[in-house]
């Protein structure tokens, strides 16, 4: 496929647009943001991670995703979902069965949610990485679980390709031709992909054309027999020697300690498991990696690409498993010093935001021209009449292919893909309208067919049309002969798809059935985060008042009846508060409750502790701002006499009033509302304050011009 992409620091947006490229790692999720005006970023969990576990568990009351949901399934293994590890099982929840891909639909919407929370914009239009050999199923059902969690997926993008893309925006030499070597171990895979970097010409008008950086993805080789997950394996069958407990939480805490271990021993020679009082050398690890594993997909795309190793420019290491020396020591002896230009963790993420932001038309881009293959051969049946290989392995993404055949039956088309040795049906369309075509017109109708590789390497019938060629009379205006003439009639027809492989891909009414599901666990999540906020609030105030009640000053503003009531109420709010049968709505309402009985005592309490110190205080202020009019009256001799009297009263009028108040105040009991509020004197003194400073801002009239 052949686009455009751009710069990252020179991204431009001309309107509210914000995309993120999700790195779907079968461990880990890594997703970058492009938004207006901003550099790259990565979004980062609630934990400041920019490495997000790739797990959804569900306790008793919630969903926990990430670093939680890691933590949980330590306690309890079996209550939650790794979506590589695909099983047909269930898992009940508190608010319903769940199957796994719903909990991978829930995984991408609180993606979605993170990157919604943490952009200006909301960044739901996207680029979803996966590995070069996933099957066809697998790329259709992601994006339709996409669909349901509101993301926008652009594409689909092979993971390699998106490091590939990303190596091109800041490659070095872009002037000769290099041939780079995409080496990615992760979890649960090792990928490689051969790709080609030149610069070609793009022509932007008869006058105008500039080069351009030119990806050409030559080959995509992988081998699901090693990776991150099955170091954890065996590094977890070493430590189950060293504990005679053997559960599920053992087991599940120890294959954690194990990926922690592979992780340290890529830095140290040594780690002390001090649990089992037991250190894992490096030599261990080691011992456990099979040279022959690491290389055979190397030996695999230079031969599919028929390039020879003396023509490989640089092998470029991506994927977090690539660290371990032992992995870099056998491709350096066998091959090329493996090199580590790019951050292998977040170059895939980095890459596929790239590509996203070639979607959109709000970003102003450099160009850049990148095609990818299909690393499978997909071959279509058409009924009996005939079979063919219409992509063949390493075809271009974004390739169609037209098949013209002649049929006076309904038809079925089959696609099918050769993953390993033999080819294995995905999907099949019926056509169910050409017998009709046949009865109407009485010939055989040609069928013509168009193929497509989209972007996301998913191959699917595009469209079909009829053709039905035959002669119809037509009479002479002049002679009034009538002869036969041929005439072309094409109509389009309409097909069902139906999938044929697992994982099944979910149709529309399943994503909106979806859709609703995933809107009711959100709604449920919402009321537990309003219920246990509301209850904190709750049994914060209660206990706060509690403590206050040890104070003489917050007693003293209570009647004997009204604190032994609310002391009740008090003590039945916390015993309330431990039921678990309310709404968020009852414990907010239980809350406003109790707010209605203390808040008066409360205030009362603050007027009490604070009264005496801000009657001083405005005592204080009136005999300056008296002062100031006793010298205003003498400086400020062009301002009325009459004015200034009125503000020299104001002073007097508010003193009496502030007199007053005190004497009523002390006649009343701290129990009742006070008569002399803290506010109101505070307002009184800023009238004051402000007719005063009214006077001295009054400016000396300018002299006339016939005093002058």
């Amino acid at each position: 496929m052949i686009f455009y992409t751009c710069i990252v620091l020179a991204l431009q947006f001309s309107t509210q647009a914000a995309v993120i490229g999700i790195d779907l790692g079968s461990e880990l999720i890594k997703t970058s943001i492009i938004q207006p005006g901003k550099k790259f970023g990565m979004l980062e969990s609630q934990h400041s991670k920019r490495m997000i576990p790739h797990l959804v568990a569900f306790s008793d009351s919630k969903r926990l995703f990430g670093e939680d949901a890691s933590a949980y399934l330590v306690k309890d293994p079996f209550a939650g979902f790794n979506y590589t590890q695909r099983t047909s099982e269930s898992l009940e929840f508190s608010n319903g069965r769940v199957t796994q891909d719903q909990a991978e639909a829930m995984v991408l919407e609180h993606i979605r949610k993170i990157s919604d929370k943490q952009t200006s914009e909301k960044g739901r239009e996207c680029v979803i990485t996966i590995p070069s050999h996933y099957k066809q199923a697998q790329r259709k059902n992601l994006l339709a679980l996409a669909e349901a969690a509101r993301l926008q997926v652009y594409s689909l993008m092979h993971e390699n390709t998106a490091a590939a893309l990303y190596y091109g925006i800041d490659r070095f030499d872009n002037s000769t031709t290099q041939f780079i070597l995409f080496y990615n171990l992760g979890s649960s895979q090792l990928q490689v992909t051969l790709a080609k970097y030149n610069l070609g010409t793009k022509r932007f008008s008869k006058l105008s054309s500039k080069p351009v950086e030119n990806i050409e993805v030559l080959a995509h080789a992988s081998s699901t027999s090693i990776g991150g997950s099955v170091f954890d394996q065996k590094i977890l069958e070493r430590l189950l020697q060293k504990t005679q407990e053997r559960n599920s939480k053992a087991e599940a805490k120890l294959l954690r300690e194990a990926n922690s271990l592979k992780k340290k021993l890529s830095a140290s020679k040594s780690v002390l498991v001090s649990e089992l009082d037991f250190t894992f050398e490096r030599e261990d690890l080691e011992a456990l990696i099979q040279p022959e594993a690491l290389t055979e997909p190397i030996e695999k795309v230079l031969e599919k690409a028929n390039l020879g190793l003396d023509e490989l420019t640089q092998i470029e290491l991506v994927g977090g498993v690539s660290r371990i020396p032992k992995v870099q020591e056998v491709i350096k002896k066998k091959y090329l010093e493996p090199q580590t230009h790019l951050n292998g963790d977040e170059a895939m993420a980095y890459g596929s935001a790239v590509y996203a932001a070639n979607f959109t038309e709000e970003v102003r881009v450099k160009p850049i021209w990148i095609s990818d293959k299909l690393p499978y051969p997909i071959k279509a049946k058409f009924g009996e009449l005939r079979e063919s290989v219409v992509f063949k392995e390493l075809s271009n993404l974004g390739s169609f292919k037209k098949v013209s055949l002649n049929s006076d039956s309904n038809l079925e088309i089959t696609l099918a893909a050769k993953y390993e040795e033999t080819f294995v049906d995905f999907v099949s369309y019926q056509i169910t309208e050409v017998e009709l075509l046949k009865k109407k017109y009485g010939v055989t109708p040609t069928i013509l067919v168009t193929l497509e590789l989209d972007s996301s390497g998913v191959a699917k019938l595009s469209t079909v049309q009829a053709k039905v060629e035959t002669e119809v009379e037509v009479t002479d205006e002049e002679s009034e002969e009538t002869h036969k003439k041929k005439k072309i009639y094409r109509e389009a027809l309409t097909f069902s798809e139906k999938y044929l492989e697992e994982p099944f891909p979910l149709e529309e009414e399943e994503v909106k059935a979806l859709r609703k599901k995933l809107d009711t666990f959100t709604k449920y999540d919402e009321e537990l985060k309003l219920k246990a906020q509301y209850r904190n609030e709750l049994e914060s105030l209660v206990y706060y008042v509690r403590e206050k009640l040890e104070g003489p000053e917050f007693l003293s503003v209570w009647k004997e009846d009204e604190l032994q009531s609310a002391t009740k109420a008090l003590q039945e709010a916390l015993d309330w508060a431990e039921s678990e049968t309310y709404t968020s709505e009852r414990v907010l309402a239980k809350k406003l409750e109790i707010e209605e009985v203390v808040n008066p005592a409360l205030e009362r309490e603050k007027e009490l502790l604070n009264r005496e110190e801000v009657v001083l205080d405005a005592y204080l202020k009136l005999q300056e701002l008296h002062k100031d009019m006793e010298y205003l009256n003498k400086t400020k001799t062009w301002v009325e006499t009459e004015e200034k009297a009125k503000v020299s009263k104001l002073i007097e009028d508010t003193k009496a009033w502030l007199d007053q108040k005190v004497e009523e105040q002390s006649q009343t009991p701290l129990y009742e509302t006070p008569v002399l509020k803290i506010n109101t004197v505070t307002a009184k003194l800023k009238g004051v304050e402000k007719r005063v400073q009214d006077i001295k801002n009054t400016p000396r009239p300018k002299p006339k011009k016939e005093d002058l």
